[in-house]
Order: C-alpha cells, then structure tokens, then sequence
C-alpha cells in the first residue's frame, strides 16, 4: 500500500472527516474552561495581592516567598492523589469541590492575620486549586464522542495556556480595581 506523505499513513485507510462539536461537547468544553479560567485567575489574584497582603501580616519578603512555596508544595503533593480521588468519586464532582474550596478559601486571605496562617492557606489553595486539574482533562476525554478524544484534547492543550496568559493580566486588573480593600 501507499504511503501518504511518508508519515505511514496508509493511503487505502478511508478517514472520516471531522464534524463540528455538538451542543452538548460545546457546553461540555466552556465548562471545562471555566473552571481552568477561574484556578488560573486565582493563581494570578493570589500572587499579585500577595505583596499587599504580606505587609498587612508584617511578613519579611523571604517570608512571604514561602507562600508561593507552600502553594507550588501542595500542587505537587497533591495531583496523583486527588487524581486517583476523581476516578473514586467521578470527576464532575471534584472539579465541582475544588472550584467552591478554592473560592471559599481564596476569599480568606483579606482576614489572615499572621505569616504562618498566610502559608497555612497558600498550601490548601494550591491543593484546592490544582486538585480539579486531572479530573479536567478526564472530563474533557468523557465529553468527547468516541474517535474524536484527540481532538478534543488538543482543543483543551491549546486553549489553556491561552487561559493562563489572560489571567495574569486580569488578577492584577482585578486587584488594582480593588486596591486598598484587598487588606482592609
């Protein structure tokens, strides 16, 4: 048989052209960018009010740095095993969990009255924030028909990082919106 354009594709093979998403796959698909949308906002939130937040606490610069540890500490810790819990206990239910945990402690920091409350909380946000990370892209291989997985992962791989580029810029316009409150 013929090779197609040598990457051994067999020219015999009858490929089925892609459709467009269905309703459902496009719900499916905004939803899953959503909740990537509001963990890379949170990120972005938490590492911009950091500084103001740190000087509420009177914490010294190297101090504050480990809230940014703790956060990229409890990311790592944490992704096989709530990994493995998505698969336990579905992951729309996970993702769901983290997303309302990460809100809820997000909207704590204005309160947080010392250094190692202000590190304490940056380990359960980075838990929080990173636990719903696998059961996206699960979600994101469930939603999609049979055959076209692929493709729907790279619609998912290539529309995060743009995410992750837009929420630095809107966490610090949302913080500077807020200024002073922030700590107040």
């Amino acid at each position: 048989a013929a090779l197609m354009l040598g990457l051994g594709v067999n020219a015999d093979v009858h490929m089925t052209p892609l459709r467009p998403f269905d309703a459902r796959e496009r719900r499916a698909l905004a939803a899953i960018f959503l909740a990537a949308a509001l963990a890379s906002l949170d990120i972005a939130i938490a590492n911009t009010a950091l500084p103001a937040i740190a000087a509420s606490v009177n914490a010294s610069p190297a101090a504050s740095i480990w809230v940014i540890n703790a956060y990229q500490l409890a990311v790592v810790a944490v992704l096989l095993p709530f990994a493995a819990l998505g698969d336990r206990i579905g992951p729309r239910r996970l993702v769901v969990a983290a997303l309302l945990g990460t809100a809820f402690f997000s909207s704590l920091y204005p309160f947080i009255t010392s250094v190692p409350w202000l590190i304490g909380l940056g380990l359960v946000e980075g838990a929080l924030t990173i636990s719903g990370g696998p059961s996206l892209i699960a979600e994101v291989s469930r939603t999609a028909e049979p055959g076209h997985q692929a493709r729907t992962e790279g619609v998912y791989q290539t529309g995060q990082p743009l995410i992750q580029t837009a929420g630095a810029p809107a966490g610090a316009g949302g913080c500077a919106c807020a200024g002073d409150t922030l700590v107040d």
